[in-house]
């Protein structure tokens, strides 16, 4: 149960790490810029997935409050019409 557990976690952290990546690859020339919603929405569910604590240790592309902002936002229903691009 623990080694399933444990699969689950990194299997968390191998998708949002993945998400940055293609963020950051879909950016245009890695010039600094805001990022769209349909970004902020990516990353914010893939970082709901994991605890602040690995978000601190992983996350690049935003802060992890940042990130945990996004996520309330979209729980709100700000993107809901973005939900099912």
């Amino acid at each position: 149960m623990l080694a399933g557990w444990l699969n689950r976690q990194q299997q968390d952290v191998i998708e949002y790490q993945r998400e940055e990546i293609s963020v950051l690859l879909g950016q245009n020339g890695g010039k600094p810029r805001a990022f769209s919603d349909s970004q902020r929405r990516r990353l914010a569910e893939k970082a709901a997935t994991l605890g602040r604590q690995e978000l601190e240790e992983l996350a690049q592309l935003a802060r992890p409050g940042t990130l945990k902002k996004w996520f309330r936002m979209l729980v709100k229903g700000k993107w809901t019409c973005l939900l099912y691009t």
